[in-house]
């Protein structure tokens, strides 16, 4: 009965390593898709020239969940409530799609950043704004894919030397 406990104890650990470590590749999977959403989006300004609500639905039948999803509601909502604030519906639209994900906070905000200067200014203003958003995520997914190597395999290495030392206790 304790073998069977001390292996289990030395697999789940070891299980929760590599799962923290497909979070880490999961961000940025989903930080990618950010990534791509945003340049759909200066491409409709840049040459679409359709209102904002018909370029979110547009693009949210183009695009993969959960960014089609995001797209979707943020244009059904626009549609609906043109009256509230642009900023307060895409900050509501983030926190309600893209919550659920791998992304962290700082992710979210700098996503409702660049929201929050979309839809009110001239169209010059609107894509320096994405510009400026899609430098940021391209370095930051710079950066994390840079790192994901080492840190996966310390959260491995980590989840092993859990299990083992976990297992020494109790033994």
């Amino acid at each position: 009965m304790r073998p069977a406990l001390l292996l289990l104890c030395c697999l789940f650990s070891t299980l929760l390593g590599m799962l923290y470590a497909s979070r880490l590749k999961s961000r940025i999977r989903e930080l990618k898709g950010l990534e791509r959403m945003a340049m759909l989006i200066r491409q409709e300004i840049a040459y679409g020239r359709l209102p904002l609500p018909d370029i979110f639905g547009r693009l949210g039948r183009r695009m993969e969940k959960p960014q089609a999803d995001f797209l979707r509601a943020l244009g059904g909502e626009l549609k609906e409530h043109g009256d509230t604030r642009f900023e307060e519906i895409f900050s509501r639209q983030v926190d309600a799609c893209l919550r659920t994900g791998n992304l962290r906070q700082e992710d979210l905000d700098s996503l409702k950043g660049m929201g929050a200067y979309l839809g009110y200014l001239d169209r010059d203003t609107q894509l320096h704004t994405l510009d400026m958003y899609l430098r940021d995520t391209q370095s930051k997914i710079r950066e994390l894919s840079e790192q994901y190597p080492e840190k996966s395999r310390v959260c491995r290495a980590l989840g092993i030397m859990g299990g083992l030392f976990l297992a020494v206790l109790l033994f």
